[in-house]
C-alpha cells in the first residue's frame, strides 16, 4: 500500500480530485529537475545517464537537489510535486534491449525488435528483478520531501516505438510498418508492455510515490482510428489496474488532439500539450483534473513575454479546483534558471 501522505502541501494532490479551494494554483514542471541545472550538469559529468538513474543515490539527490546553496530545487522554485528522477525506457532496458543515452542522438537500444519473431526476447509474466533500484531510490526520495512524489511510466505505444525504432525517430516508419503488416504481433507487444508496465508502476505505488503520470510522447504518430485500436485500450487497461486512491494522469504531444478519446479512459487528469484551448476543455471534461500547458519555449524569451502567457493561462483557468499548472512538454536544457524563476513568480501572483 502506498505511505500515508507527511507533507504539508497538498494543493497538488487536492487538485486531482478537483478539491484545491486553497487560492493557490498548484505548480510543477516535467523535467524541473534536469539538464538546466547546473547541479544536474555537475552530477552528470561524473556519471552516465543510466549509471544515475540506477544508482539509488545519486537519483535521489538529483530528485530532491539535497545541497545547502542554493537550496534544492523543490525549495528554490516552491514547486508543488517533485517527480522521479527515472526514464520512460528503464522498462525495456531491464528486457535486455541495451539502453544507451548517446551525445546528441539520445537513446539508443542495441538490440531493438526488428521483427515479431523477437518478441520472444521480451515476452515475460514478472518484471525483472533488476528494476529493484527503483523502490530503493523512491524509498530514498520520501524520507526527503515535503511535497507529493509523482512516479511515471511510459504509454505502451510510446515505449513500443522506441522498441522497435531502437531510438528516437521523426516518423516512426518502422513501428508503422509493424502496424500495418504485422498487426497481430504489434498487439501481443502492446499486451506484454501493459501488463508489465502494471507491475511497475504498482512497484512505484508500493514504494511510496503519491501519484504517477502516463508518457504517451509519440501518440500524435497515430490516426484517430489507431489510437482506438492501439493505444487507448492498453492505457484503459492499465488505469484501472491502478488501485482508485493514487491518481493517474495521462500525457501525450497530442491530447488537444485526442482529448475526447482520452477522457473516455478515465485517467484522474490529462495533461495537455501547447494546443490545446483550457478553458475549452474544461468545458469539455468537468470531472477530470487539467495540466498544463506552457509552452517550454516561451521560458527562452523575455520576461516581458513569459509573464504575457504565465497571466493567460492563469486568468483562464482561475479559482479551477482541478487546474495544475505545468509546460506543453519539458523544460529544454538551454533555459536560464531566471526565466523559471520570472515563470514561477508570475502564476504564484
Amino acid at each position: 500500500m502506498p505511505f500515508a501522505i507527511a507533507h504539508k502541501n497538498t494543493h497538488f494532490l487536492s487538485a486531482l480530485r478537483l478539491e484545491n479551494r486553497s487560492g493557490k494554483i498548484p505548480l510543477w514542471l516535467m523535467r524541473q529537475a534536469g539538464r538546466y541545472l547546473p547541479e544536474y550538469r555537475a552530477i552528470r559529468s561524473r556519471h552516465s545517464f543510466m549509471e544515475m538513474v540506477q544508482t539509488p543515490k545519486i537519483a535521489c539527490e538529483i530528485t530532491t537537489q539535497p545541497i545547502e546553496t542554493p537550496p534544492q530545487p523543490i525549495r528554490r522554485f516552491q514547486f508543488d510535486a517533485a517527480i522521479l528522477f527515472s526514464d520512460i525506457l528503464v522498462l525495456p532496458d531491464a528486457l535486455g534491449l541495451g539502453l544507451t543515452f548517446e551525445e546528441k542522438l539520445g537513446p539508443v537500444f542495441k538490440y531493438p525488435l526488428k521483427t515479431p519473431l523477437d518478441l520472444h526476447r521480451i515476452e515475460q509474466d514478472t518484471l525483472p528483478p533488476c528494476l529493484d533500484y527503483i523502490p530503493e531510490t523512491i524509498e530514498l526520495i520520501k524520507n526527503k520531501l515535503d511535497v507529493p512524489l509523482i512516479g511515471f511510466a511510459g504509454a505502451p505505444f510510446t515505449v513500443a516505438s522506441y522498441m522497435i525504432e531502437g531510438g528516437t525517430s521523426k516518423n516512426l516508419l518502422k513501428t508503422k510498418k509493424w502496424v500495418v503488416n504485422n498487426p497481430q504481433a504489434f498487439k501481443k507487444l502492446m499486451e506484454i508492455l501493459s501488463d508489465l508496465t502494471i507491475q511497475y508502476l504498482q512497484m512505484q505505488i508500493n514504494a511510496g510515490v503519491n501519484a504517477v503520470q502516463l508518457f504517451d510522447t509519440w501518440a500524435g504518430a497515430l490516426s484517430s482510428s489507431q489510437m482506438k485500436e492501439l493505444s487507448l485500450p492498453y492505457i484503459e487497461k492499465i488505469i484501472r489496474a491502478i488501485e482508485p486512491s493514487v491518481p493517474v494522469i495521462f500525457f501525450s504531444k497530442a491530447c488537444s488532439s485526442f482529448a475526447e478519446l482520452i477522457k473516455g479512459v478515465n485517467p484522474q487528469g490529462i495533461s495537455f500539450d501547447i494546443n490545446a484551448d483550457l478553458r475549452r476543455m474544461r468545458e469539455d471534461m468537468p470531472h477530470l483534473a487539467i495540466q498544463g500547458n506552457f509552452d517550454p519555449d516561451i521560458l527562452l524569451g523575455s520576461q516581458e513575454a513569459i509573464r504575457k502567457e504565465a497571466r493567460r493561462i492563469v486568468d483562464s483557468m482561475q479559482g479551477d479546483p482541478g487546474f495544475i499548472f505545468n509546460l506543453g512538454h519539458g523544460i529544454h536544457p538551454e533555459t536560464p534558471i531566471a526565466a523559471v524563476q520570472t515563470l514561477i513568480e508570475e502564476v504564484r501572483r
